[in-house]
């Protein structure tokens, strides 16, 4: 199978979600990589040849890991240069707000962009200039240089509906896929649950 690692670079954001599951507990984790790309291309190697896997899957994680460009260029060249019986396939996870930014080598380099959407910050709207054309124009960006795959990933909590938000972003990439919000006890569970299933159901007729 496939493994995955996940390296965060950073647990600085410049978004603030009620609901991400990264706040908790950053207080007590370093806020950048303790070790360097040569100490975790030896670690994912040693693990690797343990079970003969060939794909290997690193994910640049945070926190928002596209406040620093120049660490995730670090870890992608160090990997690339090395040749070794391992796939590695180097996976971008970002509120996409930054994607304007974005170093050519990575777009050369990155085999997915998983861009994860906070629905209460899209306007109802006034789009332009807003949260949601920044990702949209970032993402145009990176695909008129080349054209990586994207992935759009939802939070589906109370406030939020399903079939609503999925079909605002259906257009602009290339795959959705969506979680429920992970807490201790809904304000109307049995509200949430009917609403949840009802619009599961117009999203399959519609893709059907």
């Amino acid at each position: 199978g496939l493994m995955e690692y996940f390296i965060f670079i950073t647990n600085q954001c410049n978004l603030n979600c009620e609901y991400c599951s990264v706040v908790f507990g950053k207080d007590d984790r370093p806020n950048k990589p303790i070790y360097s790309p040569e100490e975790l291309h030896h670690f994912i190697n040693v693990e690797e040849n343990k079970s003969n896997q060939g794909d290997v899957s690193l994910y640049f994680f945070g926190g928002e890991p596209t406040l620093y460009y120049d660490q995730i260029i670090n870890f992608i060249s160090y990997f690339a240069e090395r040749k070794t019986n391992l796939n590695y396939n180097f996976i971008l996870h970002t509120n996409g707000l930054l994607l304007n930014n974005i170093p050519e080598y990575i777009i050369n380099n990155i085999n997915l962009i998983m861009l994860s959407f906070n629905y209460d910050k899209i306007p109802k709207y006034n789009l332009h200039n807003s949260y949601f054309s920044q990702i949209i124009d970032g993402v145009n960006y990176v695909k008129s240089i080349r054209n990586v795959p994207t992935l759009a990933r939802l939070t589906i909590t109370e406030k939020t509906s399903l079939f609503t938000e999925t079909m605002q972003i259906l257009g602009f990439f290339d795959y959705v896929y969506w979680q429920i919000e992970n807490r201790f006890e809904f304000n109307n569970y049995e509200l949430f649950s009917m609403s949840y299933m009802y619009e599961l159901k117009l999203l399959f007729d519609y893709w059907a």
